[in-house]
């Protein structure tokens, strides 16, 4: 496994991370809770040492039960978790209704609530979920930096907020994570944000690089999804991008055949080839999906077939590739 340095804390974290939502039993469909949960140790078989969650997820049940998968080692790794966003049971309705509380009040709060269900004396990396319009940056930020004076948390983190947003953070205290949705579905970022936290040495990590399943090759046009599954209500999965996203799907194929990989493989390997981005987080509702996601380390991709994945172009003559494909990750 790859592991990078996040930040002056020298916290070394694997290049890609298990996203736990899924832990969290909502929104994902069908999901057998004993292979979700059976993931967590077999990331650690892999070498990954970050686990990414949030105390939205499930109201708090995704931390709990990472914190039971873990066991021991939940002090020896890195886990990331997130806040901002409170969640409420609504008799009647079938989801919690969510709204954004980013104040100092809440800050201290949430830090305490989620080191209980973590069962930590200290969160490793501490991210800000979305930003509050209510709530000015800068009373958030100085909360955070408050707290891992405390000790309480480590690292200081934003997820999806704008370039001049995460400016305008990292001028109150240096923030050592940007959190960004990022595929070859999603390339919002390359503009703005990639290249800010290059300039302001702000380590990335990268969600969503499977655009939620899409590239996995998995589902076609056809597939229904069920209620409980928030796909059949996101824009790549229906509409207008559907044929073109397909073509992405399909080269994905094309050169995966290539490199002996299967298009997951490639979607992330292609996400960890931009320079700009630190690790990934992947999600998995099973061993069998950790392995394969593991896959995407030991080796990188020819210049021209990353520019062939973006833009269905080939790009600047092939180099030759830096390594063979390791199908062991150690």
């Amino acid at each position: 496994m790859q592991m990078i340095p996040l930040g002056p804390s020298g916290l070394m974290v694997s290049r890609i991370g298990l996203g736990c939502e899924v832990l969290g039993g909502a929104d994902w469909g069908p999901v057998d809770a004993d292979l979700a949960l059976r993931a967590v140790p077999a990331s650690l078989e892999h070498g990954i040492n970050l686990f990414e969650t949030a105390d939205v997820y499930g109201l708090g049940r995704s931390e709990e039960l990472l914190s039971i998968a873990l066991g021991s080692y939940r002090n020896r790794v890195a886990i990331a978790s997130k806040f901002g966003l409170r969640g409420e049971l609504i008799p009647g309705e079938t989801r919690a209704r969510i709204t954004r509380d980013c104040s100092a009040r809440w800050v201290m709060a949430a830090v305490e609530q989620s080191l209980r269900r973590l069962k930590l004396e200290s969160i490793p990396i501490y991210i800000v979920h979305w930003p509050d319009p209510a709530t000015p940056i800068a009373e958030t930020i100085a909360a955070l930096d408050g707290c891992r004076r405390a000790g309480k948390i480590r690292c200081i983190g934003v997820s999806n907020f704008s370039a001049s947003e995460i400016r305008e953070a990292h001028q109150v205290t240096a923030l050592d994570v940007v959190e960004v949705p990022y595929s070859l579905l999603d390339r919002r970022c390359e503009t703005e944000i990639l290249p800010l936290c290059q300039e302001l040495n702000i380590r990335v990590l990268a969600y969503g690089p499977l655009g939620q399943g899409l590239l996995t090759g998995k589902y076609g046009p056809a597939h229904q999804f069920e209620s409980n599954d928030r796909r059949g209500r996101l824009p790549q999965f229906r509409g207008d991008l559907f044929p073109e996203n397909f073509q992405i799907v399909h080269r994905l194929h094309e050169i995966g055949l290539q490199y002996e990989i299967s298009p997951s493989q490639l979607a992330i390997r292609w996400v960890l080839d931009h320079p700009g981005v630190s690790a990934v987080i992947v999600g998995a509702k099973s061993p069998g999906h950790v392995k394969e996601n593991a896959g995407a380390l030991g080796f990188t991709l020819a210049s021209s077939d990353y520019h062939y994945l973006a833009n269905g172009q080939r790009g600047p003559a092939a180099s030759e590739q830096q390594s063979s494909y390791a199908s062991s990750i150690t």
